[in-house]
């Protein structure tokens, strides 16, 4: 899989996901790293390897259908994007409690 590095600019950018400047598999995953998660008082969560770095899944997908198509698997490239903005997984009921206490919900 490929890695990419974004910042918010760029994933909110009309350009982001195509073929020269973004993922180009059928399926991307926003991760943050690590430490980053941690830095924000989150517990790790799922962990993958991004590039020799540990990451953690923040819930968010961006899938393209007409390349999800078939049987077979579907391989991920991972996005690291270390931004507040998304490193709250709220499908996890602990990120979820932990937004809340900060008075962000």
């Amino acid at each position: 899989p490929r890695v990419f590095r974004l910042n918010a600019t760029l994933l909110s950018s009309s350009t982001a996901w195509s073929s020269s400047t973004g993922p180009g598999r059928a399926w991307t995953g926003i991760v943050t790293t690590r430490g980053f998660r941690e830095s924000l008082g989150l517990s790790p969560g799922f962990g993958v390897d991004v590039g020799g770095a540990g990451c953690v899944h923040a819930g968010i997908s961006v899938i393209d259908a007409a390349r999800a198509r078939g049987p077979g698997p579907v391989e991920e490239d991972h996005a690291v994007l270390d931004d507040r903005r998304v490193a709250f997984n709220l499908n996890t009921r602990g990120d979820y409690a932990r937004l809340l206490s900060l008075g962000a919900a």
